[in-house]
C-alpha cells in the first residue's frame, strides 16, 4: 500500500516568499481555520461578521489565475506523490520478494547445515569406532605376540603335565590306596560298610577281602586298615544312620514301627524297623538296630523301643547342635501312627502299651505348649499349687525337708509332669472329634505270615475234630517209644493215657518226617544221605522242607514234597531199614513209614498241599509285593 502523505513530502518553491506573500498565506490559514470551526457541532454561533469586515486587500484576494496556479501546483504534487508511491510500492514488492527468497534460502541453508551436522556426527562416531577398533587390534596384536613368545614354554609345560598325568593314571590303575595322607578315604569307608552290613563280612576279614579283590583285579593295595579303625568306621556309620533317620522322620507326617524277636543260646534278641512314606511317595523302611533283652515280655519290649528312640534323638541333638532345632523324643512318638507285629498275645499287649505311651507323650507336649502360652501370673499360681500338693503328699514341710535332694527332684518332676498331662488333656478335650481322631490315630497290623500260620493251625484243628464229629476213625496214631510200650504191655490206665496223649494226623506225620529227613540238629537224622539219594534219582537237589525247625508254611511245603516224591521216600525208608543189622525201623522211622501208608493221613496231607498252593503262596506273593505281576 502507498505510504501516508505528510507535509514534508509536498513540493516546496525554490525561492523564499516575500513578506506580503507570507501575510496572505497566514490569512488564508486563519480563514481556513475559522471555516472549519464553523462546521463543528454544539458551538454557539459567533458574532456575525459582515462581508465588509472580511474585505481583504485587493493585492491578496484570490484570483482565477492564482487558483489555476495552485491547481497546477497541486496536480504536479499529486503526480509526484503518486509516482513516488508507485516507486515505493515497487520497492516494497521487490523487498517482499527478496524477503521470501531470503527465507527460502535460509531454510535451505538450515537443512544443509542440519545435514552437515548429521554427517559430521556420523563421521565423528565412525572415527571413534575406528580408534577403538584400532586400540583393540593393537592390544590383540600385542597379546598374540606375547602368546607366540610364551608358546614354547607352554608347550613344554603341557608335555610335562601330560606325562605326569599319564604316570599318575598308570599308577592309579595299578595301585589302590586305602588312605590319603594317613586318612581312610570315603570310598574305603563306604566299601567297609557295604562289606560288613550288606555282605556279612566279619570285621576281622575286611582287610583280607580288599587284598583278594585287588589280586583278582591285578592291582596292589597301599596302606592298611586295622580292625580298630574298621570298628570306628562302623560306629560312625551307625551315628550317621541315626541322624539321617531322625531327620527324615521329622520331615514326614507319620511313621510305622515294626519288630520281631528271637532267641539264640537262651539270649533274647529284638529287632526294630521304622517305615514311612518319603516326599516322592515311595515307602522307606529303616533298620533301627537289634537289642539284647533280658526277657520277651511286653513291658521289656516297650522299654526297648523307648531306649531306641531316645538314643536316636540324643545322637541327633548332639551331632546337629547349633544347626537345627532340638528334637524331642516325645514328638517322634507322637508321629507313630501304627505298629506291625506278630499275632502273639505279648505283641497285642505291646501295642496297647505303646498306644498309651503315645497318648501320654502327646498330652504332655500339648500341656507344655499350653503352659508356655499362659501369663506369668497364672503359671506361678499353678506351680505354687502343684508344689503345695507335692509337699502335702510327702507329709508336710518337715517330711519334705527330710527327703533327699534326689527324691525331692523326682517327686517335683512327676508332679510337674502330671500338671502338663492335666492341662494337655483339657486342651485335647476342646478339639473337634475329627481332630481328636487324627491326633490319636493308631492302628495295629499283624504279620501276614502269622495270619497264614494261624489259619493253617485253625484248619488243622477243625480237620482233626471232623473225624470224631462224624464218628469216623481218624488217621493212625503216631506214638512215641514210651507210649507205644505202654500201649502194648502196660496197665489199662497206662494204655488209656498213652492213647490219650498220643497224636495223629498229617501235621504230626510231617513233624516226624522233618526230624528224620532234615533234623534241626545237623548231627541227627538222615541229613545228607537223603539228599544224595534224591539227587541220584531226580538229577537235582530237592531237600525236605524245614518242618523240624518250625518254619512258616513248611508243613504245606512238606505235604507237597511228599505228594510229588512219596515213592522215593518210601523206598529210602526201606533202604534205611535194610542197612541195619536188626532189619527194623526205629520208632520214629516206623511212625513215618506207617503214616505214609495211612490213607486218612494222606487225605490230610492233600488238604495241606492244596492250602499251600491255592491260598498260602498267592497270599504271600500279594503281601510281599503290591504288584505281583511285576515283582516275580
Amino acid at each position: 500500500m502507498p505510504a501516508r502523505y505528510t507535509k514534508h513530502d509536498r513540493w516546496k518553491p525554490s525561492r523564499k516568499r516575500t513578506i506580503a506573500q507570507q501575510q496572505v498565506t497566514s490569512r488564508m490559514k486563519a480563514q481556513s481555520t475559522h471555516t472549519k470551526g464553523l462546521l463543528k457541532e454544539n458551538i454557539p454561533p459567533a458574532a456575525t461578521v459582515s462581508s465588509a469586515e472580511l474585505t481583504l486587500p485587493d493585492a491578496i484576494l484570490p484570483t482565477s489565475k492564482n487558483f489555476h496556479v495552485r491547481y497546477i501546483n497541486e496536480r504536479r504534487c499529486h503526480k509526484r506523490t503518486r509516482s513516488r508511491v508507485e516507486r515505493l510500492e515497487a520497492s516494497l514488492q521487490e523487498a517482499q520478494s527478496a524477503v521470501v527468497g531470503a527465507a527460502s534460502q535460509a531454510r535451505a541453508d538450515q537443512q544443509s547445515l542440519t545435514a552437515a551436522q548429521t554427517s559430521l556426527a556420523a563421521a565423528k562416531s565412525e572415527a571413534k569406532h575406528l580408534r577403538e577398533r584400532n586400540e583393540i587390534l593393537t592390544k590383540r596384536n600385542h597379546a598374540l605376540g606375547m602368546r607366540v613368545s610364551r608358546a614354547p614354554l607352554q608347550k613344554a609345560h603341557a608335555v610335562k603335565k601330560a606325562t605326569a598325568r599319564t604316570i599318575a593314571q598308570t599308577t592309579k590303575h595299578t595301585t589302590f590306596a586305602l588312605k590319603n595322607k594317613n586318612i581312610i578315604t570315603d570310598t574305603v569307608r563306604d566299601t567297609i560298610c557295604e562289606l560288613v552290613a550288606t555282605h556279612d563280612v566279619p570285621v576281622s576279614s575286611v582287610r583280607g577281602v580288599f587284598g583278594v579283590i585287588a589280586d583278582c583285579l591285578g592291582i596292589a593295595v597301599e596302606g592298611d586298615v586295622s580292625t580298630r579303625s574298621i570298628g570306628r568306621v562302623l560306629q560312625e556309620a551307625d551315628v550317621a544312620a541315626n541322624v539321617q533317620m531322625v531327620d527324615e522322620m521329622m520331615e514326614v507326617d507319620g511313621v510305622t514301627l515294626s519288630g520281631d524277636g528271637t532267641s539264640h543260646k537262651n539270649v533274647n534278641y529284638q529287632s526294630h524297623h521304622i517305615t514311612y512314606t518319603s516326599h516322592d511317595g515311595k515307602g522307606v523302611t529303616r533298620f533301627a538296630g537289634i537289642q539284647h533283652e533280658v526277657n520277651h515280655t511286653s513291658e521289656t519290649q516297650l522299654q526297648g523301643w523307648k531306649d531306641v528312640l531316645h538314643e536316636m534323638c540324643d545322637t541327633y541333638n548332639t551331632c546337629m547342635a547349633g544347626e537345627k532345632a532340638v528334637v524331642d523324643p516325645r514328638e517322634v512318638v507322637s508321629k507313630v501312627k501304627g505298629m506291625l507285629t506278630d499275632h502273639a498275645e505279648d505283641q497285642k499287649k505291646l501295642v496297647r502299651l505303646f498306644s498309651d505311651w503315645k497318648r501320654t507323650c502327646e498330652r504332655e507336649v500339648r500341656g507344655e505348649c499350653a503352659l508356655a502360652a499362659l501369663p506369668p501370673d497364672d503359671v506361678i499360681a499353678l506351680l505354687w499349687q502343684t508344689t503345695e500338693g507335692v509337699i502335702t503328699a510327702a507329709g508336710g514341710m518337715e517330711a519334705w525337708e527330710a527327703l533327699t535332694a534326689e527324691e525331692q527332684y523326682l517327686r517335683s518332676s512327676e508332679a510337674l509332669r502330671q500338671l502338663k498331662l492335666t492341662i494337655g488333656q483339657e486342651k485335647f478335650n476342646g478339639l473337634t472329634e475329627s481332630a481328636k481322631e487324627s491326633v490319636d490315630f493308631f492302628i495295629w497290623a499283624g504279620c501276614c505270615m502269622h495270619k497264614d500260620l494261624n489259619a493253617v493251625k485253625g484248619g488243622n484243628t477243625r480237620m482233626q475234630s471232623w473225624w470224631a464229629h462224624h464218628s469216623i476213625d481218624g488217621p493212625i496214631l503216631l506214638m512215641n517209644r514210651d507210649n507205644a510200650a505202654a500201649a502194648l504191655g502196660g496197665s489199662s490206665t497206662a494204655q488209656a493215657r498213652a492213647l490219650h496223649v498220643s497224636q495223629r494226623g498229617a501235621a504230626k506225620a510231617l513233624a516226624l518226617a522233618g526230624a528224620v529227613f532234615r533234623h534241626k540238629d545237623d548231627k541227627k537224622g538222615q541229613q545228607d544221605s537223603i539228599r544224595f539219594f534224591l539227587e541220584a534219582h531226580l538229577g537235582y537237589f530237592s531237600p525236605w522242607p524245614d518242618t523240624s525247625n518250625t518254619r512258616y508254611h513248611s508243613n504245606c511245603d512238606g505235604a507237597c514234597e511228599w505228594l510229588v516224591h512219596q515213592d522215593l521216600y518210601i523206598i529210602y525208608l526201606g533202604i534205611v531199614m535194610d542197612k541195619k543189622e536188626a532189619r527194623t525201623h526205629t520208632n520214629i522211622e516206623q511212625n513215618v513209614f506207617a503214616a505214609f501208608h495211612c490213607n486218612k493221613t494222606k487225605q490230610e496231607l492233600v488238604c495241606f498241599g492244596a492250602w499251600g498252593q491255592c491260598i498260602s503262596h498267592p497270599y504271600f506273593r500279594s503281601a510281599y509285593c503290591p504288584c505281583p505281576d511285576t515283582c516275580w
